[in-house]
């Protein structure tokens, strides 16, 4: 076959739609070729109908084609911009891509139920990010039940939201809103607005207590029982003093939720104790589980991240059953328990009674300030994790709040950091398990009894004022430094 024979058959094949450098020829016909560039332009125009950014042109209604430009109610896909000196009014449910409320002062968006608010609750959401501008806000205007934010994306204030205005004289209801944070990922509630002020939050993102939604904004404003956490984990990180109180009574959270407390100048407080089923933290700040005798944080298979802070728990710290398991991680902060006090018979203050439970300790303090039981039991500190690294930290058994003559009984299989006794009337006795302390023993003042149980050190022995009631025990060293 000549040069000139391929030359023409591939002309041909060319001017057919054949691709003869694939493997596989494909028909394009002049005809499907005018399909396909039909087909492509349509998706063109598509997506850009599909995806506008519309500001308002004046005061109204959302629902209102007239109040937007280009004309037309914005769709969920849209990213909106309420201008300097507009008021829009959301008087039926309602979505939006980003939103930006205010691109100068004086911008207004309002949930609006109508006159006395007798329209009912209305449901707007955020696809991305919320803005609220300096001098804009975001508020209720008239509702008889509470409305519904949803948003997927950050919200920014640096203006005033307020979701919670209080007002109420009848036939008169301004009303209230929740937001929900709903997105399969981390959020942020941050900015320097005047005030941004929430009657609920709702945290409900994807599946997973890794998603987090940072609350930082130096404005926040809430009543106490305001959070409600189903899947994600609630942040707390307000840089300036705002005490709040999540829940008001005891309630689990769930295995796919947290709770985190990173505000170094606020309290948390869960007055009623907490069941965790999923993650409870402590980075900053102090966090108050519980606030008379007996109100406890128990766990059900939950996970416990202590790197700061301060952890006061009012009654005691054990499994919400007798096989509950939890996964203890402390590298820094102080855990105080019994803070107030725990008269159960049968529990001892710090709890960790099954093998299938993990403990890591690298830093911070455990400090037992009370006696557990309400007679002779003297229940102190228990640990039989079967796992974890242990390294760094501090047992400590009393303070100078601890009443006279308490008696602390041990029972640890899990190594101990650092041993350190601190109430000259207190007493810490071994009860069942001879106990490995990887560092230091000291004897601040009290008596460490061993009640002839094996002590075996890592570190120094200092005994500065107290007593050690050795029996028939035998202390081994296995450090050259001690």
């Amino acid at each position: 076959m000549n040069v000139n024979l391929l030359l023409l058959r591939k002309q041909r094949s060319q001017e057919q739609g054949y691709n003869l450098n694939n493997s596989k020829l494909i028909n394009m016909s002049p005809m499907k070729v005018s399909r396909l560039f039909l087909l492509a332009i349509s998706i063109l125009l598509l997506s850009n109908v599909s995806a506008q950014t519309k500001q308002s042109t004046g005061s109204g209604d959302w629902n209102n084609a007239a109040t937007w430009t280009p004309a037309g109610v914005p769709i969920s896909t849209d990213n909106v911009l309420i201008r300097a000196n507009h008021v829009i009014d959301i008087t039926s449910n309602q979505a939006c891509n980003s939103l930006t409320v205010g691109n100068g002062s004086n911008a207004q968006l309002r949930f609006d139920s109508g006159l006395f608010g007798f329209g009912g609750a209305r449901s707007f959401t955020v696809n991305g990010n919320l803005v609220v501008a300096n001098g804009s806000s975001f508020i209720i205007y008239s509702g008889l039940t509470a409305h519904e934010l949803f948003v997927a994306g950050d919200v920014t204030n640096y203006g005033t939201i307020d979701f919670n205005s209080g007002f109420s004289f009848f036939p008169f209801s301004i009303g209230t809103a929740n937001i929900n944070f709903v997105r399969n990922g981390n959020q942020n509630l941050s900015g320097a607005g005047v005030l941004t002020r929430f009657v609920a939050i709702n945290v409900n993102m994807g599946t997973s207590q890794n998603n987090i939604v940072d609350v930082s904004t130096s404005s926040f404003d809430v009543p106490a029982g305001f959070l409600a956490v189903t899947n994600g984990t609630f942040k707390y990180s307000k840089s300036t003093l705002t005490n709040i109180t999540p829940f008001t009574t005891s309630l689990t959270i769930p295995s796919t939720a947290g709770v985190w407390m990173n505000s170094a100048v606020s309290t948390m407080s869960l007055p009623a104790g907490i069941v965790v089923s999923g993650k409870l933290s402590n980075s900053n700040g102090t966090l108050s589980i519980g606030d008379v005798t007996n109100e406890t944080l128990l766990y059900s298979g939950g996970t416990f991240s202590f790197t700061g802070g301060v952890t006061n728990v009012a009654g005691r710290f054990n499994g919400s059953a007798a096989a509950s398991v939890c996964n203890f991680n402390m590298s820094g902060g102080s855990f105080n328990v019994p803070f107030v006090g725990s008269n159960n018979t049968t529990n001892a203050p710090f709890q960790i009674a099954t093998a299938g439970s993990q403990f890591n300790m690298s830093g911070g303090t455990i400090l037992i300030n009370r006696e557990g039981g309400n007679t002779n039991q003297d229940l102190g500190y228990v640990n039989l994790a079967g796992s974890g690294t242990v390294n760094g930290g501090t047992l400590q058994i009393g303070s100078a709040t601890t009443p006279g003559g308490s008696t602390f009984k041990i029972n640890s299989t899990a190594l101990i950091p650092n041993l350190v006794l601190n109430n000259a009337s207190a007493t810490a006795s071994l009860l069942t398990n001879a106990i490995t302390v990887t560092n230091t023993i000291r004897i601040n003042a009290g008596t460490l009894n061993s009640n002839n149980l094996g002590i075996t050190l890592g570190g120094s022995w200092l005994n500065q004022g107290g007593t050690f009631t050795p029996g028939t025990s035998t202390v081994t060293f296995n450090s050259t430094s001690a």
